[in-house]
């Protein structure tokens, strides 16, 4: 996937936790049908075996739905020395990351997310090493645009660092608003180390 605004797109699929793994405080417990006898069941351990005899297992987190938050989740989870599950109704994990190709090979959509807000700062890349096991980001220059229906050249959004780009392109139509879109482009982006510290910290 793509990065959106000036932020990166979600990290690669690989990285992510490899599935449950069973901890210290973890098992496997075997549950019969009704009717069912079953002995020695117990957390940590399992009972006889047996043909009709359903198995439940037993983990310390589980997390529903394997989006990108929920997959960040389940790693910190793990790494704590959690047993921990994911489940997923989907055929692919990812969520919001999930690139796709939906109408024809070779051209590839993400079919949740525009882009990933303030992944560029993601604590979760240095905790993880996801950069030392193959993530890279993408970041286009033409981040966004806005067509007209009556054939028009359409608007285009660019990078931060392109800034001068997205302003002439608004200037076609209007340069009183490109100068504007300049100014509240420069304030949110001043704002942005004040936010990001928001969205990581412990109140």
């Amino acid at each position: 996937p793509q990065a959106g605004s000036h932020h990166p797109p979600a990290p690669s699929r690989r990285g992510q936790p490899d599935g449950p793994r069973r901890g210290p405080d973890s098992g496997l417990r075997r549950t019969a049908p009704a009717g069912t006898r079953t002995d020695g069941a117990s957390r940590g351990g399992q009972s006889g075996g047996g043909r009709g005899r359903a198995v439940t297992r037993i983990y310390d987190a589980v997390v529903i739905g394997a989006g990108h938050n929920g997959l960040c989740l389940a790693a910190y989870l793990q790494r704590a020395g959690l047993s921990t599950v994911v489940v997923e109704r989907r055929h692919e994990e990812g969520g919001g990351t999930n690139t796709e190709e939906p109408v024809l090979p070779g051209f590839r959509h993400n079919m949740h997310a525009q882009y990933m807000e303030f992944f560029d700062i993601m604590p979760m890349i240095a905790d993880f090493g996801l950069e030392e096991l193959g993530l890279r980001t993408v970041m286009p220059e033409a981040q966004a645009g806005i067509a007209f229906a009556d054939g028009r050249p359409p608007v285009i959004l660019h990078r931060p660092d392109l800034l001068e780009r997205t302003h002439e392109s608004i200037a076609q139509y209007s340069k009183s608003d490109a100068d504007m879109y300049v100014e509240l482009k420069r304030r949110a982006m001043a704002l942005e180390p004040v936010l990001a510290a928001g969205l990581y910290s412990i109140p």
